[in-house]
């Protein structure tokens, strides 16, 4: 995985910060933890509420298993950026995996247990509303986070990028991922990179978007904006 640049300006003068991007390892656990953390609140993602150690361990999960992987952003040794991604719905088998710990959970804040949006999402898991394609043939994006003195720079678009690259290696067919509908920015930074609305997976709080990777080359991405880029 190559080097990428970050120009945060656009004066021949801009200081420039070379980031890289690359697997996620065990040693990585700890700063996917802060980063998730500092990006999500109990709002945005039901698992922040179950506390440090349940992201611990859904992250510990993601980097382990198989069917699953992190791409990171570094700069300078610091993780500034992460999507995770796995090879079919990640809700069973990340429940299952992390079992033990949203137990742990349930028995010190047992309220947890009929918080509303839990209640939705094991509905879907148990319920889905359409069929399921086989496992490995749909990459599912998970999280995708960038720690804020780094937005807007491109760090979510190269991650991007290198997912879809990732996944085409693998031998994915497409990749799915959902978006909150008050987050028109990502969005549009999906769509810009080919994928496309599935209105029928749409919920009440998200997008769900669609990558085809069988159908070519997704978009060729234009990451100049007015006053910073991103460059190989």
């Amino acid at each position: 995985m190559n080097d990428i640049y970050l120009v945060s300006g656009s004066t021949p003068d801009a200081e420039r910060k070379r980031f890289r991007i690359t697997f996620a390892n065990l040693d990585d656990v700890d700063a996917l933890v802060a980063l998730h953390l500092q990006c999500f609140s109990g709002d945005d993602h039901i698992a922040v509420l179950f506390g440090e150690n349940y992201i611990r361990a859904v992250y510990k999960w993601f980097v382990i298993d198989p069917k699953t992987f992190v791409l990171v952003a570094k700069s300078e040794n610091k993780l500034i950026g992460l999507t995770a991604l796995a090879d079919r719905p990640y809700g069973p088998p990340m429940l299952l995996a992390t079992k033990k710990e949203a137990l742990r959970t349930l028995l010190k804040r047992p309220w947890l247990a009929f918080h509303p949006e839990l209640l939705i999402r094991l509905f879907r898991i148990f319920f889905p509303k359409h069929k399921c394609e086989l496992p490995g043939t749909i990459a599912h994006i998970a999280f995708t986070a960038v720690d804020e003195e780094f937005r807007r720079m491109g760090i979510a678009k190269a991650l991007k990028r290198e997912s879809i690259r990732v996944c085409r290696e693998r031998g994915m067919k497409a990749i799915l991922t959902g978006v909150k509908k008050v987050n028109m920015r990502a969005k549009a930074m999906n769509e810009n990179a080919g994928f496309v609305e599935v209105p029928e997976l749409s919920t009440r709080r998200f997008f769900y978007l669609k990558l085809d990777l069988d159908h070519g080359d997704p978009k060729d991405q234009d990451s100049l904006g007015k006053k910073e880029q991103w460059v190989r």
